[in-house]
């Protein structure tokens, strides 16, 4: 009973038989309780309208009873529809869209058919009626929200609908599926193009299917096996000529007899040109080849003595012309092989003796005499006879070597085969940015620690390829001597490299100034240029031999010198020299060079400061120069100019932004992206540049663009 009032909330029955009723009442409670625990899937069968103990049971019985009605409901559209409730609602709904759908389906259908839309592509369904609503609706949504990007779909959907028509329907399809995207569609493209091109080509010649690749390269390694044995065979072939000719016998009269005559002899030889006077038939039938400078042809060769069918003059841009006159005289023929773009021969002697005599008058009717030439080279030029260029240039093993020379001096015309290495391998231009060292302008003129740097990079060279051959070029005599001495001492403390440079080789070290490179070449050169910024960050545009008259000839002979590599030491970069304070060719040809060394592109364009297009481009520039910047007009090549350009104020020669006016040249253009990209191109703006005030400066561009 203390049980029972203890779980009884108000009192207890009076009778008997009224307590035990109630107890049965609660037995069957707590049964009821575990069954229903134990009843599982009610949450499923009703969906959200299941709430457990608390469900509205008048309402989940209304569900059952709309259920049982319904009984061809797929499970999957009855769970739905459960948690909503309002069954009413439903079946109003239900009626609607019975009637709404099938103009929905015509109407869907004629969109797709408008669209030329595949929904297999679009949905991934098979047709019209398996399309989610949801899916549709959001889709039309993005059309919409997008219709600039609508259009450029259907410019893309009708180049794909082409390609495809073209034979590229994999393509295509890869594309819609996401196989494919903007980086691989280029390389398969290809790949297809090439196998459709090789299917055709087997089509047409059948002979190509059986093609043997390893049948043809043993027949060209057998031809290159041929090819080596005939020039073999040629060579032994003249040296065999060379022999049938040879004078025979011991006579002792006659140039034979005289020649046999001297090599018997201990002393008392006749003078060489005495015995090449008298002997001269037989030495030639011996050496039928000589080799002599032309000071030796003058001593030697006696005139009227000795001649030759063919003269050959080498490096004939060194050559005056009155040197070689007398070996002209002695040939039948001659070739005249020279680089006018080189150095021409040293005026040092001829001004030293007055020689050079300027106000001498010319003959009438003579356009060009010997004396006024520079070289043979120019001499043979101006007097038109036959030339021709070596276009193939056989040096330089790296385009980089030869890029700038190529482009300022040979109007891009030399050939090389590109290098299939890198800088990281060791090979091409290096630039080496000094910052820390000073030139000793109006002192040493020399670099100290410069040519420290250059010093320790011979040693490193030394050590670690000392089987490529190596030199130093400066551009002064002074800044010579400071690299030798330097390497002097760097030498004694490193005893064990001494060999690279006692070592007897046909390209041996050396440390020489520019105008004593010509006819030099090394596997790798080191270019210390000595002059460059003062203690104080001036830099003096004067640059020893290089800003005077001819300056770009030894800048040329400089910066062609090497085979695999070539370093540049100095402490300023092109975009530091200014070409305004300067006339020099030879310096801007040198800013032209360390550009390229440094960035391996080629610089900006040249300032030609021609008069301003328009009145309006004059008043822009006028506005920007009050406000404090340093203007330049008229910037660029090849026929194309910006209009202005603003020069960076830390770096003088360099711009940080170029404005194109509406003017002449831009009407001219063919749209405004013609003088956009050109702009571009000429003029690269660095970024994070700044004005002298601090202040960011704004790109500015045409009106149209």
């Amino acid at each position: 009973m203390a049980l029972l009032r203890s779980y009884v909330v108000g009192e207890l029955p009076k009778s008997q038989a009224g307590r035990l009723a109630l107890i049965d009442q609660m037995v069957a409670a707590q049964a009821a309780a575990a069954a229903f625990d134990g009843a599982k899937g009610w949450s499923s069968a009703f969906g959200s309208a299941w709430r457990d103990r608390n469900s509205d049971w008048d309402a989940l019985q209304r569900i059952v009873q709309w259920r049982a009605a319904k009984a061809d409901l797929p499970r999957s559209v009855w769970i739905g529809l459960a948690a909503a409730g309002d069954l009413s609602a439903i079946d109003a709904a239900r009626e609607g869209l019975a009637k709404a759908l099938p103009a929905l389906e015509t109407r869907l259908q004629d969109l797709l058919q408008e669209l030329d839309l595949d929904p297999h592509r679009a949905f991934g369904v098979a047709g019209a009626q398996a399309i989610p609503m949801n899916a549709f609706r959001e889709r039309l949504g993005d059309w919409v929200g997008d219709l600039e990007g609508l259009s450029r779909f259907i410019a893309f959907a009708m180049r794909a609908k082409a390609l495809e028509g073209a034979g590229g329907k994999a393509l295509v399809d890869g594309l819609y599926a996401g196989l494919l995207d903007d980086r691989t569609l280029t390389p398969a493209f290809d790949r297809a193009y090439a196998e459709a091109l090789r299917a055709a080509l087997f089509r047409n010649w059948p002979e190509l299917r059986s093609f043997d690749g390893e049948g043809q390269n043993r027949l060209v390694e057998e031809f290159r096996r041929l090819d080596r044995a005939r020039i073999d065979l040629a060579q032994e072939q003249i040296v065999a000529a060379h022999a049938a000719g040879r004078p025979q016998g011991a006579a002792g009269i006659g140039p034979l007899g005289m020649l046999n005559a001297e090599m018997a002899r201990k002393r008392g030889h006749l003078p060489i040109r005495v015995l090449l006077e008298k002997a001269g038939p037989a030495i030639q039938q011996l050496k039928p080849v000589f080799m002599m400078s032309p000071l030796s042809v003058a001593q030697f060769l006696k005139p009227g003595g000795l001649q030759f069918d063919l003269l050959v003059m080498d490096e004939a841009s060194q050559i005056e012309p009155v040197d070689a006159l007398g070996a002209i005289a002695r040939a039948q023929q001659i070739v005249v092989v020279g680089d006018e773009k080189q150095l021409p021969p040293t005026a040092f002697f001829k001004k030293l003796t007055g020689e050079d005599d300027p106000e001498e008058t010319i003959e009438e009717g003579i356009t060009i005499q010997a004396k006024d030439a520079e070289s043979i080279l120019e001499l043979a030029l101006a007097k038109g006879l036959p030339s021709r260029m070596l276009e193939w240039h056989y040096r330089s093993k790296h385009q980089s070597l030869i890029a700038v020379s190529n482009r300022e001096f040979y109007e891009n015309k030399l050939f090389i085969v590109p290098s299939p290495y890198d800088a990281v391998a060791g090979m091409g231009l290096k630039f080496n940015l000094l910052k820390d060292t000073v030139y000793g302008r109006g002192e040493s003129r020399t670099n100290p620690k410069e040519a420290r740097a250059v010093a320790e990079a011979v040693i490193r060279h030394a050590r670690e390829t000392p089987d490529q051959s190596l030199g130093v070029a400066t551009f002064s005599v002074a800044q010579r001597q400071a690299v030798v001495k330097e390497l002097e001492l760097l030498r004694r403390a490193n005893p064990d490299v001494e060999t690279f440079f006692s070592a007897a080789s046909n390209e041996p070290f050396f440390v020489k100034n520019l105008e004593n490179l010509q006819g030099d070449e090394r596997d790798v050169i080191f270019i210390s240029v000595g002059y460059g910024k003062t203690e104080t960050g001036y830099l003096a545009h004067a640059f020893g031999p290089l800003s005077g008259e001819g300056g770009e000839r030894r800048l040329n002979v400089l910066i062609s010198r090497a085979k695999l590599r070539c370093e540049v030491f100095c402490n300023f970069t092109g975009a530091d020299i200014d070409l305004e304070r300067t006339r020099s060719r030879g310096v801007a040809a040198l800013k032209l060079f360390l550009t390229f060394a440094e960035t391996g592109h080629f610089g900006l364009g040249e300032v030609t400061g021609e008069d301003f297009d328009s009145e309006f481009e004059a008043q822009v520039c006028e506005r920007l120069q009050a406000l404090g910047y340093d203007v330049k007009r008229q910037i660029g090549a090849s026929g194309f100019r910006v209009d202005l350009a603003v020069s960076d104020p830390q770096k003088p020669g360099r711009f940080i932004l170029g404005i194109e006016c509406d003017g002449a040249q831009f009407h001219s253009s063919r749209s405004a992206r013609d003088e956009i990209v050109c702009a571009r191109k000429c003029l690269k703006r660095t970024a994070g540049s700044s004005t002298a005030s601090g202040a960011p400066i704004g790109t500015f561009g045409p009106k149209r663009s």
